[in-house]
C-alpha cells in the first residue's frame, strides 16, 4: 500500500510538472530574447526562429505527456482498488513513460531542429 501511495503522489507531480513546463516553454517560445525558461540547447537558442520551434514542439510533447500521465495515474488508483498488483504495476509504467517522454521529447526537437535548420548549429 505504501508504496502505491509514494508512486501516485511521485507520478502526479511529475505529471503536472510537465504539463505546466509545457505550458511554460509554449508561453516563452514567443518570447526569445529570454532564455530563462524553455527548452535550451545550442540549437535551440542559435536564433529566434530556432528557440520558437523547439520550445513550441517541446512544450506539446510534454503537456501531452504529462496530460496522459496524469489520466493513467488516476486509472491507476481504480485499477490498484481492483488488483492491488496490477495497479502498482500500472504506476511503475506510468512512471517509466513519462520519463521516457521527457528524454523523447529532447530528441525529437533536436532532430527537427538539424532538419529544419542543418547540421552545424
Amino acid at each position: 500500500m505504501a508504496a502505491m501511495i509514494v508512486l501516485t503522489i511521485v507520478n502526479a507531480i511529475t505529471s503536472l510538472s510537465m504539463i505546466l513546463g509545457g505550458w511554460c516553454m509554449k508561453d516563452y517560445a514567443d518570447k526569445p530574447g529570454d532564455h530563462s525558461i524553455g527548452y535550451r540547447s545550442k540549437r535551440a537558442v542559435s536564433s529566434n526562429e530556432a528557440w520558437k520551434l523547439a520550445n513550441t514542439e517541446c512544450g506539446d510533447i510534454w503537456m501531452k505527456g504529462g496530460t496522459a500521465g496524469l489520466i493513467l495515474t488516476l486509472c491507476g488508483i481504480v485499477v490498484f482498488l481492483i488488483n492491488n498488483y496490477a495497479g502498482n504495476s500500472l504506476q511503475v509504467v506510468v512512471l517509466t513513460l513519462m520519463t521516457a517522454a521527457m528524454i523523447g521529447s529532447a530528441i525529437i526537437v533536436e532532430k527537427k531542429l538539424k532538419n529544419r535548420f542543418g547540421n552545424n548549429k
